[in-house]
């Protein structure tokens, strides 16, 4: 075992001295029992970067030691984890310094130990060397560190002949920025509407649609309804209506081959009133706006052709009613346009996504 000395000399040589050598005890100590439990999980891949002058001992022998201390193979030569740098340099006051650490691959330092000992004679800190080195790299894999994010940059204290390993650099693939989607729907659809015209009127609307960057979708909607007669006597009063619409949809989702969407609308409705018989009451005007929501639900077929329903729902902002004056003067209602407008609708439609 070698003697060591304290690294600033003075009177207290000799108990520094002694206190080394107890802990080179210690430490050989320490080994022998790592040495006689050898790990059982994956070892730590180190390889060696060795420097030292001529007199001390070499890369080899150094090797030899460990591994002789190890009882198996402790160095490799390809795809390390970390590498151990170890540098002996003279002490200008007269003996030697040994430093040691563990690199890993991306440059940070772990486990740094300095050696020192007052000693002429280099080899004689070979045995502690070898000790102190066999506790570094005889542990398991998993008891390093090798995030190189979770420690400080490596020391400035490095030797300049020691081999660095150079930084990792990611090669993943660079992230796309995401577009969003866009596409242009044409749809067609026979549809029911009820509380426009007297009872429930059929119908047919055909609509485009599109949406272009993040923004919501949007739509424009034209439809009328069929004739529907109210009978009085033996004439009748006949209800037509034409609407024209637009759809806001700030919520579209798509779920495999189902696709959903949420819209606010409004519309200008147009309704034609005939009277056939006696006098009808007429409103001044024939027009009504109408404010309210629809909801689609569709399932594509092939090549964009998707058939869904859509319902709408809607309240008149101009109310209507038509009163019919028969020959006693008598008024009657015939129609109110009601508080609320609903219509159903089955689409046909052919989507072009970009």
């Amino acid at each position: 075992m070698s003697n060591f000395a304290a690294r600033a000399p003075g009177p207290a040589w000799r108990s520094a001295r002694a206190k080394a050598v107890g802990v080179a005890w210690c430490v050989w100590a320490l080994a022998s029992v790592a040495q006689a439990q050898p790990t059982t999980g994956t070892p730590l891949r180190v390889a060696l970067r060795w420097s030292a002058p001529p007199e001390c001992a070499d890369a080899s022998a150094m090797k030899a030691a460990v591994e002789q201390r190890l009882g198996r193979a402790a160095f490799v030569e390809t795809r390390p984890d970390v590498v151990l740098e170890a540098s002996v340099e003279a002490r200008s006051e007269g003996g030697f310094r040994a430093r040691l650490a563990l690199v890993t691959p991306g440059g940070a330092r772990r486990g740094e130990r300095v050696l020192e000992t007052a000693r002429r004679d280099c080899r004689a800190i070979d045995a502690t060397l070898s000790v102190v080195v066999a506790i570094l790299v005889g542990v398991e894999r998993d008891a390093v560190v090798l995030d190189d994010t979770a420690s400080a940059a490596p020391s400035v204290e490095a030797q300049p002949a020691v081999t660095r390993a150079s930084p990792r650099r990611s090669h993943a693939p660079r992230r796309r920025a995401l577009r969003p989607p866009a596409w242009l729907e044409v749809s067609a659809a026979p549809t029911v509407t009820l509380g426009l015209v007297p009872g429930a009127a059929l119908g047919a609307r055909v609509q485009i649609a599109a949406r272009i960057g993040a923004g919501p979708a949007l739509a424009l909607r034209v439809g009328g309804s069929e004739e529907t007669r109210v009978a009085i006597g033996e004439g009748a009063i006949r209800f037509r209506a034409l609407a024209g619409e637009l759809l806001v949809c700030p919520w579209t989702s798509r779920f495999g081959r189902l696709r959903a969407a949420m819209c606010g609308l409004g519309s200008a409705v147009h309704l034609s009133v005939e009277p056939n018989g006696y006098a009808l009451e007429r409103p001044t005007s024939d027009w009504t706006l109408t404010l309210g929501a629809g909801a689609t639900a569709s399932v594509t077929l092939f090549a964009g052709l998707s058939v869904g329903l859509a319902l709408d729902l809607a309240t008149p902002l101009i109310p209507r009613t038509y009163t019919h004056r028969d020959a006693g003067g008598v008024i009657t209602e015939v129609f109110r346009v009601g508080p609320l407008v609903a219509a159903a609708a089955l689409t046909v439609a052919w989507r072009l996504d970009h």
